[in-house]
């Protein structure tokens, strides 16, 4: 059987405990990246959780200047040249990291395979992971796509007395003391983001987008925000079930729509991009759950709703994805190159496909599954133009 590279890389952390001044890790920087949670999956692997120093771990510990687990690295919007919102600083409520059971067959939300990734209901930590990426090549748009599952059971705030007629919120369900919860909050979502972010800092390198559940600003609407834009709440209402969410961060032009956000193949928002020194500050940072660096309430983004996470697909391509040669049209010369990357339909219970190629055919996996298949063949027709013809942008949602 072959040795497959998630495999590899679980090994690698299982050696021992990874110290910044002897690193172990075999984390993928490069795109594109890819995550199933699929067994064999360790978050230690690929992922970060910050962990400092809620969880105690005897290699998160609170003085920095000493020897520290790649697991908990420092995170640097919470430096100490960047003012807290309060006493209370995050980074003295360290979150936890994902779990992916309970598993399909024991009461699990899964998009697709055996697990997901769960970030667990917290109060007063949150569930966070994050991988560190390097930005893509100019000219290219980096685009996340994430099959997300809401419970969407808390639609409004159980501290309020009085809510708008038609409002269910389920208090009853919570934890006691009930209806009302110290930081009663539901946060969970997909963020693409630069180290600094916090509200207070102000440098050119700052920058952010996310998307999905900030009660902080509503309980029955979806929410974006980026650092140029502000939070937003938008008119899709949260719905139970899963959602697949898209950012997409086209080449810096300092206009309305240098970013996207879709969700389940319609695109909700367009925002803009942070300048940086000129051609748009970059991002670094492939974010899941929650953030109390984009809350200006509060410093926490505990969350009483758990989320499910499935098909991590973080790539960078031209637009649309199936102008391989970037010439501005989908004709017979990219079709050669989609013709080169067909493959059987992924087996949605490993953690990755061998028979893909992910670096030159991440352009041609339309749907992000780790393959190149009839679903991705009808894609890449939807976005035919012939040669010379400009190719619909949005053709390949």
């Amino acid at each position: 059987m072959m040795f497959r590279l998630a495999e590899a890389r679980t090994l690698s952390v299982c050696i021992g405990v990874v110290l910044a001044a002897a690193n172990l890790r075999a984390e993928t920087n490069a795109l594109p990246f890819y995550d199933r949670f699929e067994p064999g999956w360790s978050f230690q692997a690929e992922w970060h959780a910050f962990d400092y120093p809620g969880g105690g771990r005897v290699d998160c510990p609170s003085d920095w200047t000493q020897p520290h687990s790649d697991y908990c690295p420092y995170d640097p919007s919470n430096a100490p040249n960047i003012p807290a919102p309060g006493t209370g600083a995050s980074w003295t409520w360290g979150p936890y990291k994902f779990e992916t059971w309970p598993d399909k067959d024991n009461g699990g939300r899964v998009f697709s395979g055996q697990r997901s990734g769960r970030q667990p209901i917290w109060d007063p930590m949150w569930g966070a992971i994050y991988h560190i990426f390097t930005p893509p090549p100019a000219g290219k748009d980096l685009r996340l796509k994430v099959q997300i599952w809401d419970e969407a059971g808390i639609l409004c705030d159980c501290d309020q007395q009085s809510q708008p007629i038609g409002y269910v919120c389920n208090c009853n369900n919570l934890p006691p003391p009930n209806p009302s919860r110290t930081n009663f909050d539901v946060h969970g979502g997909i963020e693409l983001g630069a180290p600094y972010r916090r509200a207070s800092y102000s440098g050119s390198d700052k920058e952010f987008y996310f998307l999905g559940v900030n009660t902080k600003r509503s309980w029955d609407r979806y929410c974006w925000t980026t650092a140029a834009d502000g939070w937003v709440v938008t008119d899709v209402p949260r719905t139970r079930g899963w959602h697949e969410m898209q950012i997409v961060v086209h080449p810096y032009t300092g206009n309305l729509g240098d970013v996207e956000f879709w969700m389940d193949g319609v695109r909700i928002a367009r925002g803009h991009r942070m300048p940086g020194t000129g051609s748009g500050a970059d991002v670094i940072y492939l974010h899941l759950g929650g953030d109390p660096a984009l809350i200006t309430e509060s410093h926490l983004t505990n969350t009483f709703e758990e989320f499910w996470y499935d098909e991590v697909a973080l790539t960078a391509c031209h637009d649309p994805r199936p102008d391989a040669d970037g010439d501005g049209d989908v004709d017979a010369i990219d079709f050669a190159g989609f013709q080169n990357c067909i493959t059987p339909e992924a087996d949605p219970f490993l953690q990755s496909n061998a028979l893909f190629d992910p670096v030159n055919c991440q352009c041609f996996d339309l749907d992000g599954d780790q393959d190149v298949d009839s679903v991705d063949l009808d894609g890449f027709v939807a976005c035919a133009s012939g040669p010379a013809l400009p190719a619909d942008p949005d053709c390949d949602h």
